[in-house]
This record gives C-alpha cells, sequence and structure tokens, in this order.
C-alpha cells in the first residue's frame, strides 16, 4: 500500500485485490487464537487503509 501511495492513487474503476493465505499466519508462528486475531486485524487495517485512500472495489481471496 504505502510503494503504491507514493507514486499512485486509486480511481473508482479500480479493483484492489488482497491475497491471504497461510503464510500470514505462520508469520505469527500460529501458536493461539491471539494470533489469529492478529491476522485479522491486518486485514481490516488494510482494508479500511485502501478505503480512507480511495479504494472502492476490494476483493479479499483467502488461500489454505
Amino acid at each position: 500500500i504505502d510503494q503504491f501511495l507514493k507514486k499512485d492513487k486509486f480511481r473508482p474503476d479500480d479493483l484492489v485485490v488482497i491475497w491471504v493465505g497461510a503464510n500470514d499466519y505462520l508469520a505469527y508462528g500460529w501458536n493461539t487464537e491471539r494470533d489469529a486475531d492478529r491476522v485479522i486485524d491486518t486485514i481490516r487495517l488494510a482494508s479500511n487503509r485502501l478505503v480512507l485512500n480511495g479504494a472502492q472495489q476490494i476483493l479479499l481471496f483467502n488461500l489454505p
């Protein structure tokens, strides 16, 4: 998001894709429910940031 916003901005017809998968959970060690909550919070924060910066269409993929 940071790299994109440094030199560009979202247009109304842009489709922003967020890919989430096992690597996101493994990054936190995936030991507790708290780790899952961290991943969810990270996705939520990224989504909110995209919307606040003009993204209107966001597609969230969840891969195993």
